[in-house]
């Protein structure tokens, strides 16, 4: 598959209405008495598929994806009943717009088809099939003509005229083959019917809904050189369809930001994925609509059902990075036994970032690339500042001890505290004591120690052991 591209230039254009003829699903007395003279509703259906689809547009979000169609059909004035299709059998039935120029809907039915065992034996009822015994495919096959289905038990009729049952939870029962074309596939995907009444001409006819079991996810790829102090990467978006239904040529946009929906769990993994790697070029930008960023991709995607495929949305190239280790303290009493910080690293956004989880990678001495941090980002703006929290350091070792409590007055308490540390690195590191009591009036640091806000300590740490004093107050 070719590469992806973003349009070097798109707008998304968004509008209160999907189409320019509202949806109206009840019939004022007007137009009743005006349906009621026109010609009657056909008795078969006008059947639009994929082949109609003219253009088929998706903007997909992290937990579900909104969807347009156009479908090319002549309507001249009269009554109709409509088949329509593809259609994704997860949709939100609520969010279903249909419409035409000229014309007026007045009813729509989903029948959405259930993939079981139950109703794919009942496809076969009345059809010639094979019986063979559990187990046992080499075993002779005798023709029978399937009568009854139901609940897993069905009644086959042999030419003979003698009548055999098959159920399914008999281990060692009959089983059902068929070498017919009696099963169709693709009776499973969901019907979409509904009636217009066209007062005038039209040319086609369009359609858009929310669907569940659509969406993207955003893994970030970066790698960490700390002698040039510079990340470098990439972020993949992953591309899922999760439902029975085929999308091809599709118009797609990627929306990112808070929509004030709650997002649904994962994607399931393990499903078919599309073989697919694809390189992307970034736009100029993503354009802003209200608290979200829409991201449009310039060539035709095709979703096939069951499906994920990957991507690369956005590269990072030298951004500068500082790091530390941090250690949240609370309480005015030493905890029993030594504490641990964590590792952070901190850099500045050249572009709007989505949210996503990243993946950090560090290469060894050997030059190989090792994975050395996993991490979830949220979303940010051009020019603010990313915060990446690492896991505990072993290596690192503080045990804090309170060596004086005293009362200044009634509401104020005074601690001294002593901070034991050991750093098992050979090279020496920042640490940073962010004390997280919401009663801490101030602290009061010995020389040497950085204070870049009120709660916060900063010192350098030497390989080895060291020893630190200071005394914070608190109001009681």
């Amino acid at each position: 598959m070719k590469g992806l591209k973003f349009a070097a230039s798109s707008r998304l254009t968004l509008r209160t209405g999907l189409f320019s003829v509202m949806l109206s699903m009840t019939l004022n007395s007007t137009q009743a008495s005006e349906l009621q003279t026109s010609q009657s509703v056909p008795s078969e259906p006008l059947v639009l598929d994929a082949s109609a689809l003219t253009d088929t547009r998706m903007v997909m979000y992290p937990g579900q994806a909104w969807l347009e169609q156009r479908y090319s059909v002549d309507l001249s004035k009269g009554d109709y009943r409509l088949q329509l299709s593809p259609v994704s059998d997860l949709l939100l039935f609520e969010t279903l717009q249909i419409g035409s120029d000229n014309g007026v809907v007045d009813k729509v039915q989903l029948q959405r088809q259930s993939l079981d065992s139950d109703t794919f034996y009942r496809g076969l009822v009345g059809q010639t099939v094979m019986l063979y015994q559990n187990g046992d495919m080499q075993a002779p096959h005798r023709r029978a003509r399937l009568s009854v289905w139901r609940n897993g038990i069905g009644i086959a009729t042999l030419e003979s005229g003698e009548q055999l049952v098959i159920d399914l939870n008999d281990k060692n029962g009959l089983r059902i083959s068929s070498t017919g074309e009696h099963y169709d596939t693709r009776s499973f995907e969901p019907r979409l019917s509904a009636r217009i009444s066209q007062q005038g001409d039209s040319n086609a006819l369009q359609i858009g809904y929310f669907s569940h079991g659509i969406g993207y996810r955003i893994y970030y790829q970066l790698q960490i050189d700390h002698q040039s102090r510079q990340l470098s990467g990439r972020a993949v978006s992953i591309l899922s369809n999760q439902t029975n239904t085929d999308y091809t040529s599709v118009d797609l946009t990627l929306a990112s930001g808070d929509t004030g929906v709650s997002r649904s769990p994962r994607f399931k993994r393990g499903l078919a994925a599309a073989d697919a790697s694809m390189a992307m070029e970034v736009s100029q930008g993503p354009e802003s609509l209200g608290e979200l960023r829409f991201y449009p991709v310039q060539q035709a995607v095709d979703l096939p059902a069951y499906s994920e495929q990957q991507f690369t949305l956005l590269d990072f190239n030298n951004l500068k990075f500082q790091d530390h280790y941090q250690l949240d303290l609370s309480g005015t009493r030493a905890p029993r036994s030594a504490e641990h910080p964590r590792r952070i690293y901190r850099f500045k956004s050249n572009q709007n970032l989505p949210a996503g989880e990243i993946r950090l990678f560090e290469a060894d001495a050997k030059g190989q690339m090792q994975w050395i941090l996993v991490s979830n980002m949220a979303a940010s703006g051009e020019g603010q500042m990313v915060t990446l929290q690492a896991a505990i350091a072993s290596d690192i070792q503080i045990q804090r001890e309170a060596l004086q409590q005293q009362r200044l007055d009634r509401n104020l308490l005074q601690v001294d505290w002593r901070v034991r540390m050991y750093n098992s690195k050979t090279e020496p590191v920042w640490i940073e004591l962010h004390h997280r009591d919401h009663n801490l009036l101030k602290i009061v640091a010995a020389s040497g120690v950085e204070q870049p806000v009120a709660n916060v300590l900063r010192l350098e740490l030497p390989p080895g052991e060291s020893e630190q004093s200071y005394s914070a107050q608190y109001r009681q």
